[in-house]
């Protein structure tokens, strides 16, 4: 990395006005945490070579990792100006303003990325996981799992949306949304979850509630105890693993 630093110095050296050296010299700046200096070449690159939409992009996002959300702001919309149909940038402008709490402009750009790009697994998983309320529950669930029938992997759709179906809703007679989880549901997308990594410890705490819930409480200790092993310090897992051995102990009387 630094032999490449040096040989991006050298090209600026030889010609001060080569944008695209100032922009990779940026990105390698950037992943070193010399944020400052990459900041500054960046600017360069974009002062330079006018609708140079991918150092916008990438300066915005760097700004954003800072927490600089207002200036990353500017920058992501510049790319956009440039560019309505940058994909990648109109998705991470949306995680900004989710950071900004500016929902429904979130909503907005993560409908569009959809638009633009029907396998951007991650743009169906945000939308899933803006949509708290009730009424868009089936909206809901039809995101998360599209961005598995995109991403099978994708291990954080599968959680979350064992989460949501744990929850579960449907309609009632007069049109309202009343509760009905789906626990063998939440059990299945929480099984998925743990087969893509045995470690997610917030999985197996999930599990063990779902397990739970259906009277399989063999299933639970098997899943609370590994939670606690994963993740000693999770307070929740041994409160409920606590409660699981008082109600098993009540039933051996």
């Amino acid at each position: 990395m630094q032999e490449a630093i040096k040989h991006l110095q050298k090209a600026i050296k030889l010609n001060p006005e080569f944008a695209d050296a100032h922009f990779e010299l940026a990105t390698l700046l950037d992943e070193e945490n010399e944020y400052s200096l990459a900041k500054k070449h960046y600017l360069k690159s974009i002062d330079i070579k006018k609708g140079y939409e991918k150092a916008h992009f990438k300066l915005a996002t760097m700004l954003k990792r800072k927490k600089s959300y207002k200036e990353s702001k500017k920058h992501y919309l510049s790319a956009i100006e440039i560019n309505p149909n940058y994909s990648d940038a109109l998705y991470e402008f949306g995680l900004l303003l989710i950071s900004t709490n500016e929902i429904n402009d979130a909503k907005t750009h993560f409908e569009k990325v959809t638009d633009l790009d029907q396998n951007f697994d991650d743009a169906y998983f945000q939308l899933a996981q803006i949509l708290r309320d009730p009424e868009e529950y089936d909206k809901a669930k039809k995101n998360y799992l599209t961005a598995i029938d995109i991403n099978p992997k994708h291990m954080l759709a599968h959680y979350y949306l064992g989460k949501l179906v744990a929850t579960g809703y449907q309609l009632d007679k007069d049109g309202s949304r009343v509760a009905k989880p789906e626990i063998d549901n939440a059990i299945k997308y929480f099984s998925n979850a743990i087969n893509i990594d045995p470690q997610f410890d917030k999985a197996h705490y999930n599990l063990a509630i779902a397990s739970k819930h259906i009277g399989d409480l063999k299933k639970s200790e098997i899943h609370f105890l590994k939670a606690i092993k994963i993740n000693p310090k999770h307070f929740k897992a041994h409160y409920q693993y606590a409660l699981l051995l008082k109600e098993v102990n009540n039933e051996s009387k």
